[in-house]
């Protein structure tokens, strides 16, 4: 016999499917209001996240080097051109100012530069004392007017001269020794040595003279070009004027090309012309230029009293090279760079 059932029972049993579906339903719609969709959740974590992912470059998944297995994520096109160029931020920077030289610097350089030169070239470079014979004293003598009455028969006169090479070998002016019958070199440190005329070429008022290379350290000067002389170049001479042993003046060279007139019927030619203070006994020295190689033989001044008056002349270095004879393979004939 079958059980009765409920007729409430039925009903309420008929109606248990239709509240599961109202209830499925309710839940799908609460669950479309309160879950984010996946746009909405990206926005809400990172809002730059939205512009990556409107560009396509973005949603590319990062590409990884194969050298170090390091990713290297590809700029979005914004970042790109967010990102100044690189060239226009350098242009940017501001230049470093130099600072403007001062006058103490310039004068404490040239004092710099003169005393070196003399350092350098003082040990190459010698005082000449002769002894003449009063009645072989040249006709053009310059101070004979000037002789005292009753003169021995000696004439004590003065030079300078250079080193030319380790032999012994000293140049000066042929005007220096002309008739002297006894020379004396004394180098720096009162060393005196006697010296024996070797050669003399009138024409270039340039000489030679020779010492016993034993015993003593003088060292040869460092010839330059003279061919390479301009005016304006500075310049220095290292000698003895009226005895006063081992002066430097300086000054710049005046001229170059001048025609002096040698102690024969020719003239000099391509002599220089200085500004640098020379007075008697700077016959024969250097002239020098701010490297302290030899550019010249300082040689005369043109003078109406045989002082110094703001012009002398060089025998260019150049042609002391060809008429002094090096030698041996030491003469120091080389021009330094």
């Amino acid at each position: 016999m079958l059980p009765k059932v409920s007729l409430v029972s039925l009903k309420q049993a008929a109606a248990l499917p239709l509240l599961l579906l109202a209830l499925a339903i309710a839940l799908a719609a609460c669950g479309n209001e309160s879950a984010p969709t996946a746009t909405d959740s990206a926005a809400t974590e990172s809002p730059g996240a939205v512009l990556a992912a409107a560009d396509p470059a973005a949603a590319a998944p990062p590409t990884v080097n194969v050298a170090n297995s390091a990713p290297a994520v590809v700029p979005s096109a914004a970042a790109q051109s967010a990102a100044p160029p690189a060239a226009a931020t350098a242009a940017a920077l501001p230049d470093t100012p130099t600072p403007p030289l001062r006058d103490s610097d310039i004068m404490a350089a040239w004092e710099k530069t003169l005393t070196a030169v003399y350092d350098e070239v003082l040990p190459s470079v010698v005082y000449i004392r002769v002894r003449t014979p009063a009645d072989a004293l040249p006709d053009n003598f310059l101070f004979r007017e000037q002789l005292p009455d009753g003169l021995d028969e000696f004439f004590w006169g003065q030079g300078s001269g250079f080193v030319w090479d380790d032999q012994g070998h000293i140049v000066t002016n042929y005007h220096v020794v002309d008739g002297a019958d006894q020379v004396t070199v004394y180098f720096p440190g009162a060393v005196s040595v006697r010296a024996d005329v070797v050669g003399a070429d009138p024409h270039s008022d340039l000489a030679v003279i020779k010492v016993d290379p034993d015993g003593w350290s003088a060292r040869p000067a460092i010839l330059g070009d003279s061919n390479q002389v301009r005016p304006g170049h500075l310049a220095m001479a290292i000698g003895a004027p009226f005895g006063q042993e081992f002066s430097i003046t300086s000054g710049i060279v005046s001229a170059v090309g001048r025609l002096m007139a040698a102690h024969t019927q020719f003239s000099i030619p391509e002599v220089i012309q200085t500004d640098v203070a020379l007075n008697p006994g700077n016959s024969g020295g250097p002239l020098l230029d701010r490297q302290g190689r030899v550019i010249g033989v300082n040689t005369s001044i043109l003078t109406q009293t045989g002082a110094y008056s703001g012009v002398g002349m060089a025998v260019p270095v150049n042609i002391a090279r060809r008429v002094v004879r090096p030698s041996s393979p030491t003469a120091n004939t080389s021009i330094p760079g």
